[in-house]
């Protein structure tokens, strides 16, 4: 069965953020859904979207900070499979067909409750979701604000470039001081959360052989530069 487009697809993604905030315990306190958007001519896929709200009973000391600090090594929580169906990877080669990846509401809430403990104890020194692009997106934004290079394996079981830019979700990348890799590798199997290492920060460049090579001073820049290139494409309206 294909799967469902326009208002079907809507009302069945906001089914899904509905059991997952029940699921994981997010109080949501508004949403919307756009389903007639459209920018520079073209149709916005229907984007539901939800605000939820988080309390903290008191912040005694500052979370760590989504960066990569030279000398720790990379560890992700959480399992990546190959799921590239509505990843950043596809839409950038023109591919709109496939499933989403898998959503396993079990997997997530062991995997928060991880980073929520090994956060408040202060044992990673930088910590960042995984999202749109993958892992090769999240640990490229850790390298820019830690400003640091890595040397990165990618996981023996998938293709290199499957395994960077997989969205599998529920998965989290640290960086981890040497000595504290036994203990976040300890904790992650406590929890029943799947680890892997994934290289070292130093250096200038990020480099994951089979897959990428790149200086942090141009993934700097390409961050940095991509709203304003993207506005500076398109075409001016009329007086």
């Amino acid at each position: 069965m294909p799967p469902p487009t326009g208002m079907p697809r809507a009302a069945q993604a906001s089914d899904g953020m509905a059991e997952a905030c029940a699921a994981l315990g997010i109080p949501v306190v508004g949403g919307n859904v756009s389903l007639y958007n459209e920018s520079n001519g073209t149709d916005i896929d229907p984007t539901p979207v939800a605000g939820v709200i988080g309390l903290l009973d008191a912040l005694t000391s500052v979370p760590p900070t989504p960066r990569l600090v030279d000398g720790d090594v990379i560890v992700v929580l959480g399992a990546t499979g190959a799921e590239l169906g509505g990843s950043e990877w596809a839409t950038r080669h023109g591919l709109r067909e496939g499933m989403p990846p898998v959503a396993d509401l079990d997997a997530a809430a062991a995997l928060h409750g991880l980073v929520r403990d090994l956060a408040a104890r202060r044992v990673p020194n930088g910590v960042h979701d995984c999202a749109d692009g993958g892992l090769a997106v999240a640990v490229a934004e850790m390298a820019i604000a830690g400003e640091v290079g890595a040397t990165l394996v990618s996981p023996p079981e998938l293709v290199p470039g499957v395994a960077w830019f997989s969205e599998s979700a529920s998965r989290v990348v640290l960086s981890v001081a040497p000595e504290r890799e036994a203990e976040i590798l300890a904790a992650a199997d406590a929890a029943g959360v799947p680890a892997a290492l994934l290289g070292r920060a130093g250096g200038d460049r990020l480099e994951a052989e089979g897959a990428f090579s790149v200086s942090v001073a141009d993934a700097t820049a390409a961050w940095r530069d991509a709203i304003p290139d993207i506005l500076g494409t398109l075409p001016v309206p009329p007086d």
